[in-house]
């Protein structure tokens, strides 16, 4: 597990995209490892969909978009997301 952590680390810090949360870096304290990510605003697409049943056209196309093309950076870079869920598609204070 140690060495699986590690790797997703080294690749978590090599991915600079807007829609990326940025990893500023980690230390580890006994049994636990802390990750130090830039600030979340704690808020999630499935949050918002559970809160107001839908979305609009505009901002269903919007994130559409924007996953859409993180998706492509990363492909680009040989990394593939698997675990991509609503719960993992984080809004920033915008939305």
């Amino acid at each position: 597990m140690h060495h699986q952590l590690r790797r997703e680390m080294e690749i978590h810090t090599s991915l600079h995209h807007p829609n990326i949360m940025w990893l500023y870096g980690w230390f580890h304290h006994d049994e636990r490892i802390f990750l130090i990510f830039e600030y979340d605003h704690n808020s999630e697409l499935y949050e918002l969909l559970r809160k107001n049943g839908h979305l609009s056209e505009k901002q269903a196309a919007t994130y559409i978009a924007s996953l859409t093309n993180v998706l492509v950076y990363c492909h680009e870079k040989d990394v593939i997301h698997k675990d991509i869920k609503l719960e993992n598609v984080l809004l920033d204070h915008q939305g």
